[in-house]
């Protein structure tokens, strides 16, 4: 499959950054903002997925972090106060550049692809990769990104894929999010918030026209973590998406890698 999707989801990104900065709007996950506002993503959601993400790392003070497809920082800056150091990799520049203003002191961020990673074997103790495999049209690409978060992680480590969408679920997810989207009140505003907000409105439909990724959620099924943790001989353990409230968190699952193998040797082509 050609990468075209790759270089448009880049662009996305970049964009969206830019809109960010121009309306101050916090995306939910990793540069993404969850469809509809508040009915689907407040506070304290967010607090209670960043929550279960700490909890399945089982983070210590000592151990060193790396989040791959950080964004904006959000996850990165609630882990950073509880370990050693993080590193936070993106693949669009404009996201790293964004994320850097609000970068804690134990943090470094760059601009990196997720397939090619440049840090030695077995460098982290714990590496997160949460809402981006969604986003990957490609078998082999996909191999190869799983390839370096496990080449990457320390032996007895913990490698963390997260709210990846479940096939199984597939049509359970389209239907709901339907209606919630049929029921969602349409707001009416005041003459004036509609001045105001009509050059925004404009601003991000023309952003998400030119820009959007052409998938909305590449599903997966639990089976092709499964094969591919016998392949490079990881232990797997598939865990739900344990966020009340969460309107995705059904239709989700995370999957957690620890590498067994001392003598691993992982092949970017899947072979």
């Amino acid at each position: 499959m050609g990468e075209n999707w790759l270089a448009q989801l880049r662009a996305f990104y970049d964009k969206r950054v830019k809109e960010l900065e121009r309306y101050d709007d916090e995306p939910a996950l990793n540069g993404y903002k969850a469809p509809g506002g508040s009915p689907y993503w407040t506070q304290d959601i967010q607090e209670r997925l960043l929550d279960d993400i700490t909890t399945k790392l089982r983070l210590a003070p000592e151990y060193y972090v790396l989040d791959v497809g950080c964004g904006t920082g959000m996850m990165l800056r609630h882990i950073a106060p509880r370990v050693a150091h993080i590193v936070g990799v993106d693949f669009s520049q404009s996201m790293i550049d964004h994320a850097k203003r609000y970068a804690p002191e134990n943090a470094t961020l760059l601009r990196q692809d997720a397939v090619s990673l440049s840090f030695k074997d077995q460098m982290f103790d714990r590496v997160l990769c949460y809402s981006v495999v969604m986003n990957i049209l490609d078998d082999d690409f996909t191999r190869s990104l799983l390839t370096e978060l496990v080449r990457v992680t320390k032996n007895g480590g913990l490698t963390l894929i997260g709210n990846v969408p479940d096939s199984e679920k597939q049509k359970e997810q389209v239907e709901v999010i339907r209606k919630l989207q049929w029921n969602q009140p349409m707001p009416h505003p005041r003459p004036l918030q509609r001045i105001i907000g009509r050059p925004r409105d404009l601003w991000r439909y023309r952003i998400r026209r030119s820009v959007a990724p052409s998938q909305g959620n590449r599903f997966y099924a639990k089976d092709f973590f499964r094969n591919f943790a016998h392949r490079v001989d990881c232990d797997i353990n598939i865990q739900p998406v344990n966020v009340p409230g969460f309107v995705y968190a059904p239709f989700r699952f995370d999957v957690l890698l620890t590498p067994r193998s001392t003598t691993r040797k992982f092949s970017a082509n899947y072979a």
